[in-house]
């Protein structure tokens, strides 16, 4: 079922911001995506060799070029979006962050040639209001910077997840998930290496970072799957519920309570994210009465 994909994706995807969070920038963001990925490596082992191994599962692909760029694309996204995390509530966070699914349907036509209507520009202007409104209330000059770190990461991920759903036309989706993971791994290892070096890990930071890497492995290999069975309008919704988890995770662990601000904003964001993807029920012909027209 490709809704349960994107359910299991996006819950996934709330765990793992929700563990970044908990570090509180006590291990190098370099490191937090050397580890995610060797550890989504070594969780999808099993299924990569049903492809027939990791060399052959790589070369499967019709699209290298693509694939290098969606790697350095998540990379920036993922880089951008760890660093804000521990410098706003995570519901903020993630409320900025969900004006991702406007811009799916924004960027949907050029990547994708699947055209939006004035519908989907109106649901554009709704969910730029609702990230304003969530954006504004800080009114404080040191969290504009990473405000602007969640939105850039938005707006790399969207690009990044549309090329997803582009390349699986074609490609399977370990191919595409292997891809990410390795050039994620490699150039995030030598990132850590040249920029922080080793350093020692208490018990709670090896949790935090065994969680994130199992969390993401999930939510990786779900997305795609997701992405080449639906619509980007119908994955924008599903993001959405991203915010959901957010706020309960926020409110259960870290005792960050939803204001007015945020509430406003982040209805304005679903409800963009409902008028983007909405489509009217189709009506049923009205059989005309034969007798009628005797």
């Amino acid at each position: 079922n490709p809704h349960m994909y994107a359910w299991a994706a996006f819950f996934c995807f709330a765990i793992l911001t929700s563990s970044v969070k908990a570090l509180h920038n006590t291990v190098p963001v370099a490191l937090i995506l050397a580890v995610r990925s060797l550890i989504g490596m070594a969780c999808l082992w099993p299924l990569l060799q049903q492809q027939g191994g990791f060399r052959q599962t790589l070369q499967a692909t019709r699209y290298p070029g693509q694939q290098i760029l969606r790697g350095a694309l998540g990379i920036a996204a993922l880089s951008l979006n760890f660093w804000a995390l521990p410098q706003l509530p995570l519901a903020d966070a993630n409320g900025l962050g969900q004006i991702y699914p406007i811009l799916l349907v924004i960027l949907a036509p050029l990547i994708l040639k699947e055209y939006a209507g004035l519908k989907q520009g109106a649901a554009l202007l709704v969910g730029l209001s609702g990230a304003l409104l969530i954006a504004q209330p800080h009114g404080q000059a040191s969290a504009l910077l990473p405000v602007l770190c969640v939105l850039g990461s938005a707006l790399l991920s969207a690009v990044g997840d549309l090329l997803v759903r582009y390349m699986g036309r074609h490609d399977h989706s370990i191919t595409i998930t292997m891809w990410f993971f390795s050039l994620t791994a490699l150039c995030t290892l030598v990132w850590w290496l040249l920029h922080d070096g080793p350093a020692p890990l208490d018990m709670r930071q090896m949790t935090l970072l065994a969680v994130i890497g199992i969390a993401g492995a999930v939510a990786q290999l779900a997305m795609v799957q997701a992405f080449k069975l639906l619509p980007a309008a119908t994955m924008g919704v599903y993001s959405s519920m991203g915010l959901m988890w957010a706020v309960v995770f926020g409110w259960v662990f870290f005792s960050e309570t939803p204001t007015l601000w945020l509430a406003g904003g982040a209805f304005l964001i679903l409800t963009a994210a409902w008028l983007a993807s909405y489509t009217p029920p189709k009506r049923a012909p009205v059989l005309q009465n034969p007798t009628a027209q005797n």
